[in-house]
């Protein structure tokens, strides 16, 4: 494949630095280690999102059933309901 403006020429001479084979190892350890450890962090997160979106529910149900209502700005549980609980 050809490039507009690339000459052969200058991409042979370029030098190009390759760590040795321990130092790529070492490399290939770390991000494997991070992979890991995003992957760990991306569960925990997508949980907390289950749970909070479970609470939503929750709340949204006992919002509708009149068992949780607002009282002077605060948010409390229906005497009624209370009593039976």
């Amino acid at each position: 494949m050809t490039v507009k403006g690339v000459n052969l020429n200058y991409v042979k001479a370029l030098e190009i630095h390759i760590p040795d084979l321990e130092t790529q190892k070492d490399v290939v350890r770390l991000c494997s280690g991070l992979v890991e450890s995003i992957s760990v962090i991306e569960s925990y997160y997508q949980q907390k999102l289950i749970n909070l979106e479970d609470l939503k529910k929750s709340i949204l149900q006992k919002v509708f059933s009149g068992e949780l209502t607002m009282d002077n700005d605060e948010l409390t549980m229906n005497k009624a309901y209370a009593k039976n609980a």
